[in-house]
């Protein structure tokens, strides 16, 4: 799965998406989790010349109230291609709201028998990695503001990442360029979503032992 990341600075992003693009503040961090819900730099197919900070942990339109909307938060930092379009958290959003997601890298843990190991992943290409994910709208109770919020979407994991993520063996979603335009049009079908959330090529990433935020050795 993917729970901790590393987000870019403004200027690594503009030198993949170009000066046309605006981008919103957000906080840079070598590593953030998941589960402290941060905002992330996202780009929506609704507004693709713009990167915006959105909440990490996607809350679905029907959620109820406060409690069950931070509930589900927790349940929706990933979302896996294979149930991307059946289960009702991400469903619409799989459909109408896609999206582009800018980390430095991630995080993963290689189980050695006892011992958990921390790994980092990154591009080979000293660039931010785009991964693919869905977003949602939820209007909060009492008059309180929209929520906007996204997930990030997993595949199986790729021949390295299967020696890293060695027990359930999954990655994020990666997209190369040349599929960016393709993820955030609206006109996109099922089918060609389901193409393209497939495990990386190999070559484009490489681990590296991580110790106190920290890299050791290369993978």
């Amino acid at each position: 799965m993917c729970f901790t990341l590393a987000t870019p600075n403004k200027e690594r992003i503009k030198k993949i998406v170009g000066e046309h693009v605006s981008i919103d503040d957000y906080t840079q961090s070598r590593k953030v989790s998941g589960f402290e819900h941060p905002n992330l730099p996202v780009m929506l197919c609704e507004k693709p010349s713009h990167v915006q900070a959105i909440r990490w942990g996607l809350v679905p339109s029907w959620a109820t109230n406060e409690q069950a909307a931070k509930d589900i938060a927790t349940k929706t930092l990933n979302a896996k291609a294979e149930t991307l379009f059946q289960l009702p958290s991400f469903k619409f959003s799989a459909q109408h709201h896609r999206c582009l997601i800018f980390v430095d890298g991630f995080y993963e843990w290689q189980h050695q028998g006892k011992f958990k190991v921390p790994y980092y992943i990154q591009s080979t290409q000293d660039a931010p990695l785009v991964m693919g994910g869905v977003y949602s709208y939820w209007k909060g109770m009492n008059g309180a503001a929209m929520l906007l919020s996204c997930s990030i979407i997993t595949t199986p994991a790729n021949a390295l990442m299967e020696q890293i993520h060695n027990t359930k063996k999954r990655m994020p979603l990666i997209l190369n360029a040349a599929d960016w335009d393709i993820w955030l049009a609206p006109t996109t079908t099922e089918t060609n979503v389901q193409q393209l959330m497939q495990p990386l090529e190999e070559g484009l990433l490489q681990a590296n032992k991580a110790i106190d935020d920290g890299v050791l050795s290369l993978f």
